[in-house]
C-alpha cells in the first residue's frame, strides 16, 4: 500500500511588520508548514536586509539568531515589490522572525504545507 503525503494546497496569508529590534519585530507560526515566500510589500527607512531569528514559540521570550555551518547569520537582502523563499535553514523552526537592518519592511507571508 502506497504511503500518501497530505500537503495545504493554499495556506494562510499573513502580513508581517519586521522591525530592527527584537522587541517590536513581527514573526510567523512556521511549525505545520514546509515552505514559504516572503513578498515584500512595502519599506519605511530603506532596509536592504532580513536577519533571520527563532523562538521556541509566539510567547517565548528567548530570541535565537539562526547560523548557518560555519556560524554566519542567515540572511536575505530585500527590494520593494520582489518576493524570496525563506531559507533552508528555517525548514525546522517553530515561530520565525527577522529583524531588518534599518527601518520596517511589511511583508506577505505565503506559507505551504
Amino acid at each position: 500500500m502506497p504511503i500518501e503525503i497530505a500537503r495545504v494546497k493554499d495556506g494562510p496569508t499573513q502580513s508581517v511588520t519586521f522591525t530592527a529590534s527584537n522587541s517590536t519585530t513581527g514573526g510567523f507560526n512556521f511549525s505545520l508548514y514546509a515552505g514559504a515566500m516572503i513578498h515584500v510589500s512595502s519599506v519605511t527607512g530603506s532596509p536592504t536586509t532580513l536577519t533571520w531569528k527563532v523562538k521556541e514559540n509566539e510567547e517565548a521570550s528567548t530570541v535565537y539568531p539562526v547560523a548557518d555551518g560555519s556560524d554566519a547569520a542567515i540572511t536575505t537582502t530585500i527590494q520593494t515589490g520582489r518576493a524570496y523563499p525563506l531559507p533552508d535553514e528555517l525548514f525546522a523552526a517553530g515561530y520565525v522572525m527577522a529583524t531588518t537592518d534599518t527601518g520596517t519592511a511589511v511583508c506577505k507571508i505565503i506559507v505551504k504545507g
